[in-house]
Formats: C-alpha cells, sequence, structure tokens
C-alpha cells in the first residue's frame, strides 16, 4: 500500500471485557493492539528526548532559521506508519545562505523509503549512525553556542545540505518516510519527534497535525495526552486525530495513543510508578463502540432552568430563546421535559414533566418566543422547582440545564444546602449542568452545583454565541451509552481518583479517570452500569496495575486534575497554607500553570516587588553553599539569566499567567488570591473556566505549562535544582563540596556528557550549570572558563554515578 504523500496534516495490559448483559451472550475476550503516536513531552519520558528538523546555516554566529510553518501528516494502517512532514524556513537576512538541514531518527525506529525535497526537487539526503551523527551533534553545539542539542546525542540523523537559500526568502523542505511501528510495553509505537530547542521554539505561522487511524479490528480509545486534539471518528474502524495551532510551540513532542478492541466498551490502563517506594499513576479510559447493534435511545428527563431577568436583555436572551428551542427540538421520543422561567418570581412551563411529542415541542417552542426580559435573579426558588418535577418513582437519568447571567438573592450554601435536600433520596440521578453567561455570575455557586451533582460549569464569555455552546453541549449530553458507572478497582488502595464520581458515558466519548495506586497488584476490573432500563456490567480480567516506565505523562495528567481539585477547594472553603502548598509543589515538580505560578519564583513563596535578588535570599536556606557559589561565580560577572522570563510565572505557550489571567499576564501578590477567592467578575469567571479544563483534561497542552527557567527551583531527571543569578544549580550542593570547572562546549564538557548520560537533560538546559556527580564532587560548566580536556584521574571520578542524596 503506498500512502499519499502529497496531503498534510499508542502501557498496558488491555484485555476485552466479558458483558453479563441480560439476554446477550458473553463477548470473547480478544488480545489488544495499542498503536501510539510516542510524540513526547520534553522531561516527561525517560528516553532521549528528539527534535524536530533543524536547517543550520553554515555562517557563524547565524542561528538556526526561524521555522515559519511546521505540518505534519501521519496515515497508520494498523502497525505501519506512513508520514509526511513539511516545513518551511525563513531566511531574514540580506545574505545568500548555505547550511544543513538535519532530522534526529527516533531511537529504535526502522525507517524505509526515505525521501526529500528542497523547493519541489528532489534531493539527496543521508542517514548518518550515532558514531558520525554525534559529531555533527558536538559542531553545532560549538557553533551555536547552546547546549539544547547535547540531549540528541546517540540518536542516528537525518543530514542534507542545502544550497542556496536565496535572501528574505521562504525555503520548504519535504521528507516522507514509512516506518514500522514496534512494540513497546505492550504497545504499538510510531514516534514523530517535534520538539525544536534553542532559537526555534515556536514556528512563526502554523502547527498542524493530521493523523488517520484505521484498524481491522474496531477502534476504542483514541487520545492525545501532550495536545488538545480533536477527534473525529468514520464508523468503528477509522479516527481523524487533529491539531492546529498558530504560532504552535515546538518545545514538546506529540503523542497520540488508540486502541482496538471487537467489545461494546473497551477499557484502557496506563501507569506508572517512578519508584518502589512511591505510590504509582494510572489513566483509564473508557470508551464505547460507536454502532451497536442493537442501539437505542435511552430516554431522559429534562428540566431547563432559564433566567430571563433584566440583566438578560439584548443578544443574550434572543441566544437563550434559540438555544433553548433547539434542545427542545433535540429532544427524542420516550424523554420527558419542562422548563423553569424565572426572573423575580418563576413560573413552569409544565406542571410535571410531559412527553416529549411533537404537541409538547411545539407548545414549548411558542411559548419560548415570547420569554422577555425583565426583574430580579430568584435562582433558589428556581432550582427548587426544578428538583422537584422529578417524578418520585423514577430511576431515569434527570438533567437540569441551568442557565444564568446573574448570582442570585440567596447565599450559595442556601441554594447548594436547598438542592441536595430536595434531590436527596435520588441524587445518584441527578445530573446539574450550570451555564454561566457573562462576568457577572456566582462562579462559586456555579461550580459547586456542577461538580456536586454529576456535571461541570461551562462559562460563556461576553461576545460568544450561547446557541452554538449550549447546542454543542445537548448534542453530547442527549446520547447516553450508559448511565450511572460504578466501577470497581483491583486492591491496589487505590488514592486521588478524578474524577472522583465516573457519572455516566456517551456516544462519540470517552471517559478518561487518573489517579493513584499504593502497590502494585493484578486483579479485575468491573464496571457496573444501567443501559435504559437494564443493569449491565462488564468485567476485564488480569489487570495490571504495575509500572511502565515510559508513561511518565501519566504523572503529570494526574497532576493537573488534583491542582483543579485543590483550587476548587480553596475556592468554596477559603485559602490554606497546606492547600497553597501542595498546588506550589505539584505546579513546581510537574510544570503546570496555576494562578499561583509567579509564587515559585523565589523561596519564601511569596512575589517580592521592587527587592533586589540576593543569592542566600535565592538559595532556599543554604547561605553557605550560597557563600561557595558567590566565591566561585561573583554576581557581577554572571548578569541575569539569559533565558529566564521578563515576568515570573511565565508558561511556554505565551502570556504566562494569562493561562488563568487573561492577557493582562501574570498577577502575583494579593490579587492573586483576590481573584481565586471571588465569586464574580472577569477574572472569577476566566479562573473557573480553566479550572473546569483542567478537572477533566486527558492532556498536557502547551498553554498550561511552566516556563521552568523562570522558576527558582524546578525539577530535572529527579533532581532539584535552583536557578542562581544564571546558573543552574544541584540542590545537593553544600559548602563542602569539592567542585571541578569545565569550560561549556569543550572536549571535557563533551566527555562528560557522553559518559553521564543520567546529567544530559540538566547540562542542555543551561551553559552554567553545577551539578553533582558524586557524593561530595561537583562540576560547574561555565561559559569562558574551566578545564578544556579532563585526565584519567578526574575521569574516575566523574564517571562513577553515585545518586546523592536531596
Amino acid at each position: 500500500m503506498t500512502p499519499n504523500t502529497h496531503q498534510f496534516p499508542t502501557s498496558y495490559r488491555h484485555k476485552s471485557p466479558s458483558s453479563r448483559h441480560p439476554g446477550r451472550l458473553e463477548t470473547t475476550p480478544t488480545a489488544c493492539l495499542w498503536t501510539i503516536l510516542l510524540l513526547t513531552l520534553l522531561g516527561l519520558m525517560p528516553i532521549p528526548a528528539l527534535a524536530s528538523g533543524l536547517l543550520i546555516v553554515d555562517t557563524p554566529g547565524v542561528p538556526p532559521l526561524r521555522i515559519v510553518d511546521h505540518f505534519v501528516r501521519a496515515e497508520i494502517r494498523d502497525r505501519v506508519g506512513y508520514t509526511t512532514i513539511k516545513q518551511t524556513f525563513e531566511n531574514t537576512s540580506d545574505q545568500r545562505l548555505e547550511g544543513t538541514y538535519i532530522f534526529p531518527i527516533p531511537e529504535g525506529a526502522d525507517i524505509t523509503d526515505f525521501q526529500m525535497t528542497f523547493n519541489g526537487k528532489m534531493v539527496k539526503g543521508e542517514v548518518l549512525p550515532a558514531k558520525e551523527a554525534r559529531e555533527i551533534y558536538e559542531a553545532i553545539v560549538r557553533q551555536q553556542r547552546d547546549p539544547g542539542l547535547i540531549e540528541f546525542i546517540g540518536n542516528r540523523l537525518m543530514r542534507c545540505r542545502i544550497f542556496p537559500i536565496e535572501p528574505k526568502s521562504k525555503t520548504d523542505i519535504q521528507i516522507t518516510y514509512q516506518q514500522i511501528c514496534e512494540p513497546m510495553s505492550g504497545m504499538w509505537k510510531y514516534h514523530y519527534p517535534l520538539r525544536t530547542p534553542g532559537t526555534n521554539s515556536s514556528v512563526y505561522g502554523t502547527l498542524r497535525f493530521e493523523v488517520s487511524i484505521e484498524s481491522t479490528e474496531p477502534l476504542r480509545g483514541v487520545w492525545s495526552p501532550t495536545h488538545d486534539v480533536e477527534v473525529v471518528r468514520h464508523g468503528d474502524h477509522e479516527a481523524v486525530v487533529a491539531y492546529e495551532k498558530s504560532g504552535g510551540s515546538l518545545d514538546s513532542d506529540f503523542l497520540v495513543m488508540y486502541d482496538s478492541e471487537d467489545s461494546d466498551v473497551g477499557m484502557s490502563l496506563v501507569t506508572y510508578r517512578e519508584n518502589e517506594v512511591d505510590p504509582g499513576y494510572f489513566l483509564m479510559l473508557l470508551c464505547p463502540k460507536q454502532l451497536w447493534e442493537d442501539r437505542k435511545h435511552v430516554p431522559q428527563d429534562y428540566v431547563f432552568v432559564v433566567d430571563t431577568s433584566g440583566s438578560m436583555a439584548g443578544e443574550k436572551i434572543d441566544q437563550a430563546r434559540e438555544a433553548l428551542a433547539y434542545c427542545v427540538n433535540t429532544l427524542e421520543d420516550g424523554d420527558r421535559f419542562s422548563v423553569v422561567r424565572f426572573s423575580t418570581g418563576y413560573d413552569l412551563l409544565f406542571d410535571e414533566l410531559r412527553d416529549a411529542s411533537a404537541e409538547t415541542r411545539r407548545t414549548a417552542c411558542d411559548t419560548i418566543k415570547k420569554y422577555n426580559a425583565t426583574g430580579g435573579t430568584n435562582i433558589y426558588d428556581a432550582l427548587k422547582a426544578a428538583a422537584q418535577l422529578r417524578p418520585a418513582d423514577s430511576d431515569r437519568p434527570f438533567l437540569v440545564v441551568f442557565l444564568t447571567d446573574g448570582q442570585g438573592e440567596r447565599s450559595r450554601e442556601d441554594i447548594e444546602a436547598m438542592f441536595k435536600e430536595e434531590t436527596g433520596s435520588y441524587a445518584k440521578h441527578v445530573r446539574l449542568f450550570p451555564f454561566g453567561v457573562g462576568h457577572n455570575v456566582n462562579t462559586k455557586l456555579l461550580d459547586a452545583l456542577g461538580t456536586g451533582f454529576g456535571g461541570d460549569p461551562t462559562y460563556v464569555q461576553p461576545g460568544e454565541n450561547l446557541e452554538y455552546v449550549l447546542g454543542d453541549f445537548f448534542s453530547i449530553m442527549s446520547e447516553p451509552v450508559l448511565t450511572d458507572l460504578r466501577l470497581s478497582l483491583p486492591d491496589a488502595m487505590i488514592t486521588d481518583k478524578f474524577p472522583t464520581d465516573p457519572g455516566d458515558l456517551y456516544h462519540g466519548r470517552q471517559l478518561v479517570l487518573a489517579g493513584r495506586f499504593d502497590k502494585p497488584v493484578t486483579g479485575d476490573v468491573v464496571l457496573k452500569a444501567r443501559r435504559g432500563n437494564e443493569d449491565v456490567e462488564y468485567r476485564w480480567e488480569g489487570i495490571d496495575f504495575q509500572s511502565d516506565r515510559s508513561a511518565h505523562y501519566v504523572a503529570g495528567i494526574w497532576a493537573g486534575r488534583k491542582i483543579a481539585y485543590l483550587i476548587d477547594r480553596i475556592r468554596l472553603v477559603g485559602e490554606s497554607d497546606e492547600l497553597v502548598s501542595e498546588i506550589l509543589a505539584l505546579s513546581q515538580q510537574f510544570g503546570i500553570q496555576t494562578p499561583y505560578s509567579s509564587w515559585l519564583v523565589n523561596p519564601e513563596g511569596r512575589p517580592m516587588p521592587g527587592r533586589g535578588r540576593r543569592t542566600d535570599d535565592l538559595f532556599l536556606g543554604r547561605p553557605a553553599a550560597a557563600e561557595q557559589l558567590q566565591r566561585l561565580a561573583p554576581m557581577e560577572e554572571m548578569g541575569a539569566p539569559a533565558d529566564a522570563a521578563s515576568e515570573p510565572g511565565l508558561s511556554s505557550g505565551k502570556g504566562g499567567e494569562a493561562f488563568y489571567f487573561g492577557s493582562g499576564g501574570g498577577r502575583g501578590g494579593r490579587s492573586v488570591q483576590d481573584a481565586v477567592a471571588a465569586e464574580s467578575g472577569a477574572l472569577a469567571a476566566r479562573v473557573s473556566t480553566r479550572n473546569a479544563q483542567m478537572r477533566k483534561a486527558d492532556s498536557l497542552d502547551e498553554d498550561g505549562k511552566l516556563n521552568q527557567a523562570a522558576l527558582a527551583m524546578r525539577t530535572i531527571d529527579g533532581r532539584d535544582y535552583h536557578n542562581i543569578n544564571g546558573i543552574l544549580v544541584d540542590s545537593a550542593f553544600t559548602d563542602k563540596s569539592e567542585v571541578i570547572e569545565i569550560k561549556f562546549a569543550s572536549d571535557a564538557y563533551f566527555d562528560l556528557v557522553m559518559n553521564r548520560e543520567d546529567l544530559r537533560k540538566a547540562l542542555s538546559a543551561a551553559k552554567y550549570v553545577i551539578v553533582m556527580v558524586g557524593e561530595n564532587r561537583a562540576v560547574f560548566v561555565r561559559d569562558q572558563a574551566g578545564l578544556e580536556t579532563l585526565t584519567d584521574k578526574q575521569r574516575s571520578t566523574m564517571w562513577k554515578i553515585e545518586k546523592p542524596d536531596k
């Protein structure tokens, strides 16, 4: 099979369940095939980092040409992947240049049918073995004075000479190759290296991926843990994964995972445990098949609670009417519904739930057209009336869609307590989905109602189209496959599982759970649920809660959900040192942006506006070691960090704390606390929106990542390092440490890089690094001074790997 090369744009034990569905034969277990696009986050996989292509010019002092666009199309047919890459580079200088295009090859990849074109013409490229590739990497590091490429030493390399590169012009390079996906920890992997070091940390134009997947077995989970992708399914055997971003980051690799399985519900488990002492992490995916042989609509009960107070006047009430009419007309035979309209008072469309017939839908739409915006905001009585509409003898899913742009006349605590009391006997069947319109909403109330009753709050920003937002939501919620999910896991001492209540499973969607386990165990996973009026059970036997060391990204996704839970707690019960400290620890360890990120810039845990930094201030209680550092490298010699962000806490995406606070950037200090604690306003709505995204995130997309170079302390390969005046300092460094100074990019430096693979990521992070190479021995890498070669005795003291205590 030959792919279309002109178009542009995967650890687990996995078993099929036996389905104990009344009246249905048990499904025969089949073996799973997990195929992945293993394009992993920087620092999240314990394998050598890789890079997308770079165009290195021969002229000394000229950085690699900037990447304008980066397009990738991958076609995966079971285990065979066909890749076409198109990169556009720009020569912004007035010189005609020549250079070398390099493309690191994924470790272990079996690449065939390699072709390369330069501005549409076929050119001859060559694949260099690791030894020859090392010489190329070292030469580039020496020329560019950039340590980033040392991570790639040990990989093979595609290389091609490019000439001429005309001044003020763009150059297109296209590569096609075929790769056989190889097994890795029970999965199949397809690896595309995206991460690019140094000056090309993002594209100036567009980053685009299109990954089409075809499988002879039915596809189940399709997922990217690294990027916020869109997944479009075409039946049970085909899916397309798409990602596009203007100015997209090249700081991280790209990972897509999928599995295939011939059963009604697929279950997949990914686990990670760094060592035998600390608890491990897991992600579990549950995904229904796309085409059920006996697929039938699962009837539900709906109550639409809509705010028609005076503040809804104008465009908002127009959109609300259209959105409600869409939802009503989408109801299917068998559904029941009513509408509660509220302002100063409230009224009911129907005094009891009515079947969704043509007549009742027409009556509803005619009434909705007459809704006008006037009066106050009586949320309490409206929600109480909605809860009382549920028949006492019903066990059907009961969905309350609550739309408001106000704050209500009763306290959050009163409203929450009332709804809990009214739904107490049937709370497990209730799903409440709040929609906050604009910035003048009580975000704490909507967050509490959504997370407390099986739904998630949605915030519609000024300028957004309410009709589209509510319509998209309802098109999903109207097609449940399984409801009232109850999950039983092996006795692995499961803790911190998010979401705590798995809720329901909808057609075309998948459920991703993240949690921790204290001990390795093999056992059964059992899912019990309701399918219409029937109880069903699915069982997966012999599932291993062990550890795949290559799945380090699992911990980061869990940490993002844990942070969202902690922020929810702060917003509901108030800030405490314990909650904030845990958020800061997770943010720093896993590189996740939070409202408190700027507090990580200094060791005191608070911003220091207007204060000059002192070395002992930043060394976290090690003034003696700081004095030695001052002797080794006086501050006046070092200057400020070259790659530190101008404003603390910036993310590796664009905007830093703008991830939470909008285009205004980092806030820091009291305003951070004010925004997290606030009930209403633009910042409160933004914090709630971002927290809702993190609460259910199944990826680590670039917008939420920290620029760790800006932090006072960061973790690299399990070691903590302090950022002190531009020097990356191992936290185990003390005043008693014996120090050997080595000059950056010298023979001694590359000797260290080659023989201490465990230190490569730290050495690649900065030109000035102090790293421990033994219990009391440290190496200080600096740019303009230090040893250029090493003696055999010096080598012997550094090559023996001893991991110092922190």
